[in-house]
């Protein structure tokens, strides 16, 4: 069974003076924040100033990657297809929603009827809005009624997480605890595992986690940012500045959620890594300038400098 383990870094194979820059870098991100740093199943860090463990977080897009699992958990059942045609449209499919490539706008309040920014498929727009129709693709697909209630009884209860909000978007409006956080890391760390129980397949959490559009983004899953395909060049298209969220010495299989309160889920399968923070403070995705994805890139060179073996 798991359970939240402490152990002496250099035990791991992680630096204790490297940690101790990352907790810097948490810390001038904003003073409010929290850090967990988890290898081979045990803690090697777990940091809080301003705060503690029963605090929550507004995680903002990190939400989507909870979402994810609802997507997943759709896949598996083949209630959902990638190519289901969407929004009564014949050009559109589950899966351009799923990886921001079905042309929507970044407003989290659009619907099917809302202009697109390009024909679907086309291209890649970073979209809030896009991902909130996905959801409601999926509560009609599986006939859910609730969906705060759905993502407790089948993703988060079933891993031990207890401590957390949501307003029911996909695109944002979930708050946690950084435990809870680490908990939903580690299910992806274990492609869908918990402790023997099947949560949602391996298959689909494979592809959920890799780039699902390479030729147009190289760093974008479903709902994951994906490392799969290497370094893209920086995105500047419709409002959006992009440079790369992974530093060039992190490992192909990484994939991670980002949210603009500096909030991070870094999962690095190849090193058995699971590296949660969140913080007080808002930039958003969207503000014109590259900051957000320029700190996340930060942020997993620092994670990297820490292994040592």
């Amino acid at each position: 069974m798991f359970n939240f383990k402490n152990t002496k870094p250099e035990k791991e194979g992680v630096s204790s003076g490297e940690l101790l820059n990352l907790i810097r870098y948490s810390n001038s991100l904003s003073n409010k924040n929290g850090l967990l740093v988890m290898r081979n199943n045990k803690v090697v860090i777990e940091h809080y100033q301003s705060a503690n463990e029963e605090t929550k977080w507004d995680i903002q897009s990190t939400t989507k990657s909870f979402g994810a699992a609802i997507f997943v958990q759709a896949l598996d059942s083949g209630m959902v297809k990638l190519n289901d045609r969407v929004c009564n449209r014949t050009d559109m499919t589950v899966h351009q929603l799923a990886s921001m490539t079905a042309g929507f706008p970044k407003p989290h309040n659009i619907s099917c009827d809302s202009s697109l920014l390009f024909s679907p498929g086309a291209d890649f727009a970073y979209s809030d809005g896009g991902t909130n129709i996905l959801r409601d693709v999926l509560m009609h697909a599986l006939k859910i009624k609730d969906i705060k209630r759905y993502l407790s009884e089948q993703v988060l209860d079933p891993i031990g997480a207890f401590n957390w909000t949501w307003d029911g978007r996909f695109s944002a409006g979930l708050s946690i605890t950084i435990r809870d956080m680490a908990r939903y890391g580690r299910l992806w760390l274990c492609k869908g595992e918990w402790n023997g129980k099947r949560i949602f397949s391996e298959k689909n959490a494979k592809i959920a986690t890799r780039a699902t559009n390479p030729k147009i983004m190289k760093s974008y899953g479903y709902l994951w940012w994906a490392n799969s395909h290497g370094t893209p060049k920086t995105y500047e298209r419709y409002g959006f500045k992009l440079n790369p969220v992974f530093g060039s010495k992190v490992p192909a299989d990484a994939f991670m959620s980002i949210g603009a309160s500096r909030t991070f889920i870094l999962i690095i399968p190849s090193l058995d890594i699971v590296v949660v923070r969140s913080g007080s403070g808002f930039h958003s995705i969207q503000s014109g300038d590259t900051k957000l994805t320029d700190e996340s890139r930060h942020f997993t060179d620092k994670v990297l400098s820490a292994i040592i073996a």
